[in-house]
């Protein structure tokens, strides 16, 4: 099982800092497995899970040549069979947390909790590993950055290693929020294995708008 980390906020602002800076390996002391690796606006085949990649090449079509796709023009349909291992999160103004307004179900199942309506300080603080500290970090840069980013990293779910990759997909939307991501999740159960494509069964609950 994974280390519990005690001093959440400090850790999370160690985190955020590396990421930024690209410094991930000096993360290796808060994980017994591999620090994270981190792709900002990612080719599509640099993304070794196909249902990723299908994700990732529809945003880039719908984005254009605009910063971002609008989100009014998000179906799901288009992405593919992935909103069961889906996330749409909002950032919540003003602060530096975000709300997971909707989480797949085969996502909650293979984390053993559904995390609908709660915060990512509220998962890193009832999680207390690496990974959901990357997570809200990832989205907070990517909050700034306005750009898409594919992420890989270890954690321990229920006991469990595994490798955990993502693609978090910012799309427009009015203010106060400005954004709102869809974060596509594939997780093995192996965190030493080789990537493979995940077979994931669309989610039949409604997107917000």
């Amino acid at each position: 099982m994974a280390d519990l980390i005690d001093d959440l906020e400090a850790t999370f602002e160690e985190v955020l800092a590396a990421l930024c800076e690209n410094r991930n390996g000096i993360l290796r002391r808060y994980t017994i497995f591999a620090p994270p690796v981190v792709i900002w606006d990612p080719a599509p085949d640099s993304v070794p899970v196909p249902a990723l990649q299908a994700a990732l090449a529809c945003w880039q079509t719908l984005r254009g040549t605009r910063a971002l796709p609008d989100w009014r023009d998000f179906h799901v349909e288009e992405f593919g069979p992935l909103a069961a291992n889906a996330t749409v999160v909002d950032p919540i103004p003003g602060t530096r947390d975000l709300r997971y307004r909707i989480f797949g179900s085969q996502l909650a199942e293979t984390m053993g909790q559904d995390w609908e309506g709660s915060t990512a300080i509220e998962v890193c603080e009832a999680r207390r590993t690496l990974g959901p500290l990357i997570c809200r970090a990832v989205f907070l840069i990517a909050r700034e950055r306005r750009e898409c980013v594919y992420t890989f990293h270890s954690d321990d779910y229920r006991g469990r290693p595994h490798a955990v990759h993502r693609v978090v997909l910012p799309f427009a939307v009015p203010e106060p929020h400005g954004v709102r991501f869809v974060a596509a999740t594939a997780a093995e159960a192996s965190a030493f294995g080789p990537a493979a494509a995940v077979d994931i069964v669309p989610s039949a609950r409604a997107l917000p708008h």
